[in-house]
């Protein structure tokens, strides 16, 4: 029987038989073999039913050992215990709110259920530069999110209460545009983590997922996907790096595709003097009369050493980059 005020009791009939052997032959003197089988019932968890088997070996295999009486050897025989725990399950304790990083700062959270797809620019504007912007939720936009400089936004945190404890949240957000120049445009020492975001191009128009701002540096994109759908005629790439731009991109699915008459699209596109370390993405781009998985324009963009690891999916690679670096694929081949 287990019962405590508020908990629902658990209480039912238990019963256990043993069989136990105290020699055992071709074992030395004070070995000892047990074999039990437990049932029991109750209304919360039904039956149950155990089985054990127990072998005990003296280590003075070549000693004398005296010979117990009966009693002795059941003053000897091990405590029975408990076969489980009984515990109840559920939130316990007052739930607790928390604006506070893990690390330090504070978090803003913007809200789907809250905060519309036409205002979610207005909302990440106004939480500042240097501010780390939890999204949760979908959010549905024909408007382009504009960064602030060193903002993060991201699908993902770890928090932390004013009690000490910490959690890791990830909301599987996304932020799917229809016809934006571009979804989100990133500044100086922005971060874009753990989100979908998506542009879908129809008519004319042509742009961007995700595009690094002319002149932004210390930019880092990671664990996204990223997918940018052409069903008109323009180009289109799932994410675009402006020139004299420097980030690190780790971890993303970058898709382009064209189900309509594009003559031209790109999953990524690195413009003149762009530095990037380009690492553990899957890079595709399908549909179009020219199919881009990496896009060096002007002949001057930078690829560290440790771009590495990378998937290749469908796409080719276009231009030349600067002092013969590379991205690495993880079939062996090379971009460019």
């Amino acid at each position: 029987r287990f019962a405590d005020d508020g908990v629902p009791t658990v209480a039912g009939p238990r019963g256990r038989a043993e069989l136990v052997f105290d020699e055992v032959p071709h074992l030395w003197d004070g070995s000892r073999l047990s074999l039990g089988a437990e049932w029991q019932h109750d209304d919360p968890r039904g039956s149950q039913g155990f089985l054990s088997a127990r072998l005990r070996i003296p280590l003075q295999a070549y000693a004398s050992p005296s010979r117990l009486t009966p009693m002795e050897r059941r003053m000897a025989d091990p405590i029975v215990r408990d076969v489980d725990i009984v515990a109840q399950a559920g939130t316990f304790g007052a739930a607790e709110t928390t604006n506070q990083l893990a690390g330090g700062g504070s978090l803003t959270v913007i809200n789907s259920a809250t905060t519309s797809g036409a205002g979610l620019a207005a909302a990440v504007t106004a939480a500042g530069n240097d501010s780390t912007v939890l999204l949760a939720g979908t959010f549905d936009t024909t408007a382009m999110v504009d960064m602030a400089f060193g903002q993060t936004l991201t699908g993902t945190a770890t928090v932390r209460s004013s009690s000490g404890r910490t959690a890791t949240i990830s909301t599987g957000a996304a932020i799917n545009a229809i016809n934006a120049t571009r979804t989100i445009q990133v500044n100086a020492g922005g971060t874009v983590a753990g989100l979908t975001v998506t542009n879908a191009f129809s008519g004319a128009n042509g742009g961007s997922a995700i595009l690094v701002a002319d002149w932004s540096t210390g930019v880092t994109i990671a664990n996204n996907v990223l997918t940018a759908t052409q069903s008109g005629t323009n180009a289109v790439s799932a994410l675009a790096f402006g020139n004299n731009t420097s980030a690190t991109v780790r971890g993303n699915t970058i898709t382009a595709i064209s189900s309509g008459n594009s003559a031209n699209i790109s999953a990524l596109v690195a413009n003149s003097t762009t530095t990037l370390t380009v690492v553990g993405n899957t890079l595709s781009a399908s549909g179009a009369t020219t199919n881009n998985s990496i896009v060096f324009s002007g002949g001057s963009a930078t690829f560290s050493a440790g771009s590495t690891g990378n998937i290749r999916g469908s796409g080719n690679c276009s231009g030349t980059s600067a002092s013969g670096s590379v991205v690495g694929f993880t079939d062996g081949t090379t971009c460019p």
